[in-house]
């Protein structure tokens, strides 16, 4: 694993967009109009039966991806429903003999089945040419066809999807003022996205077991503790591993905590691989980035460090 690895990313950290609740007060002007783009999106239940999230001029001879949606109930929805004795395994038979008997039919459709879901949604993936997915929406096994989407991971998409975007824009919530600590492996505060150099060198040339004069605390990055070490890791056998040897200097050495910081609060890395100093604003999730900002990119980080390189920790020194 890279040591130098790009933070930001499509996961989002929850604690990182509460303080975008705004205050009780009158909705800011066009706070309700649609997300641009193509965000996530909720089911609309009116269109089952259909065909969702065809892209328009769609060539009709381009083969797609697309999740066929069945009838029956999904083995969740049966454990849900169920009044007595829930059996896991005819569950799961009930959705498969269902899906048995759909699968022929979508064939016969011109579709091309490489895949089934039964746990949380009774459906089928396949793979089908655009001209043929009203065949397999008129079908009577199939509730609904959803077209795939292409989902990248970054930060710009997951802004607009919680809308921190419309924070920055309408309420100038942006995180200023606040702090969020990340309680994971550290913070790479080396890298870009948290105002340092950026480069392979600068992460290279500090040792993450001391604090080097000048280096920690950063502007971004202004405080935590590393709780265990490096070496710490607690399912190796070794007691000396399994030890923790706690040492001022919070840098990240397995990448999930800079990942998370990122996603929290990064500032944003431009695509010359420098600090991205804002405007932070709904026009900012048009630019291009190398790393996306984060959904608080003006916050504050301290970096509470309980795993070693190895990525694993007890839970007595989460506590």
């Amino acid at each position: 694993m890279s040591r130098r690895r790009a933070v930001g990313g499509v996961v989002l950290a929850l604690a990182a967009t509460t303080f975008l609740v705004a205050p009780a007060q009158a909705e800011p002007p066009g706070l309700s109009t649609p997300l641009t783009g193509r965000a996530f999106q909720r089911l609309d239940t009116g269109q089952l039966g259909k065909v969702l999230n065809l892209p328009a001029a769609l060539d009709q001879n381009r083969t797609v991806s697309a999740l066929v949606q069945l009838n029956g109930d999904p083995v969740t929805v049966l454990r849900r429903r169920s009044t007595g004795t829930f059996s896991e395994t005819a569950a799961e038979r009930q959705v498969k003999a269902g899906q048995d008997k759909a699968i022929p039919q979508l064939t016969a459709a011109g579709a091309t089945p490489y895949g089934r879901l039964d746990t949380v949604l009774n459906a089928v993936q396949v793979r089908v040419k655009a001209a043929d997915l009203p065949k397999l929406a008129a079908l009577r096994e199939v509730k609904a066809v959803q077209v795939s989407n292409l989902v990248t991971a970054d930060n710009s998409r997951s802004n607009v999807a919680t809308g921190a975007d419309r924070a920055w824009q309408y309420l100038g919530r942006t995180g200023k003022g606040r702090t969020i600590g990340v309680i994971d492996t550290g913070i790479d505060y080396t890298h870009a996205d948290f105002g340092g150099a950026g480069t392979t060198a600068a992460y290279q040339a500090n040792d993450g077991t001391v604090i080097e004069p000048g280096s920690f605390p950063t502007v971004k990055v202004t405080g935590g503790y590393d709780f265990v070490g490096d070496a710490y890791d607690p399912g190796s056998g070794d007691v000396a591993k399994e030890t923790p040897k706690p040492d001022p200097d919070p840098l990240d050495c397995e990448g999930h905590g800079s990942h998370v910081a990122g996603t929290a609060a990064g500032s944003g890395v431009t695509t010359a691989g420098a600090t991205y100093a804002g405007p932070y604003n709904r026009a900012t999730t048009t630019k291009k980035f190398d790393v996306e900002p984060g959904a608080a990119p003006e916050a504050k980080l301290k970096a509470y460090r309980i795993f070693g390189c190895s990525g694993a920790a007890n839970d007595d020194v989460i506590i």
